[in-house]
């Protein structure tokens, strides 16, 4: 069963259905960064002031209001479910690389949306002299929104795969864990 959908009339783009969560978290990142790329090319394009205005307004808007906000709740649910789980937080490298990668990427973001904040503020002074320093930025803008997604895809393949390798706090939490076992199996 294939899933056809429609951005700005391009019905060229198709989605297979499967049951797996995490297809659906990396199909709506595609479908957003298509969108925030489009939107971006778009006020590259364009001479008008106007396209730029209203490209950096929604990005200020859309990172200010939705991104944020989805990059904190991201943390914090991961640091709920590894602390809440047999994984643990600080017991695989895959745990702690994936956490200090999300701390990362959260930072990063945060950094980029102080600039984005500042240019969207440029709107309101525009001529012709801020029109190139807009157009710089949409370009850095692109970039950002590539490399973060690139980041969110190593995440979620740590996540769904789990490679081996016990930190030595999980390797000791792992040994107490079997000497424990094996003194409930001798007394019983």
């Amino acid at each position: 069963m294939t899933i056809r959908g429609s951005i700005h009339n391009d019905e060229s783009r198709s989605t297979q259905i499967c049951p797996d969560p995490t297809h659906y978290l990396l199909s709506w990142l595609d479908w957003s960064g298509d969108g925030f790329s489009r939107t971006r090319y778009r006020g590259d394009n364009e001479s008008g002031c106007t396209d730029f205005a209203g490209v950096w307004i929604a990005l200020d808007l859309l990172g200010s209001l939705v991104i944020v906000p989805l990059a904190i709740v991201s943390l914090l649910t991961g640091l709920v479910m590894s602390l809440g789980t047999k994984w643990g937080l600080f017991q695989h490298y895959w745990v702690l690389f994936s956490f200090a990668l999300t701390i990362l990427a959260i930072l990063i973001l945060l950094g980029n949306m102080q600039s984005v904040r500042f240019l969207a503020g440029t709107i309101t002074d525009i001529d012709n002299s801020n029109v190139d320093m807009l157009r710089a930025g949409l370009q850095s803008e692109l970039l950002h929104a590539g490399v973060g997604l690139l980041v969110l895809v190593v995440i979620q393949v740590l996540n769904i795969y789990k490679p081996r390798g016990l930190t030595s706090y999980g390797w000791r939490k792992q040994q107490e864990q079997r000497a424990f076992r094996q003194a409930i199996d001798a007394e019983a």
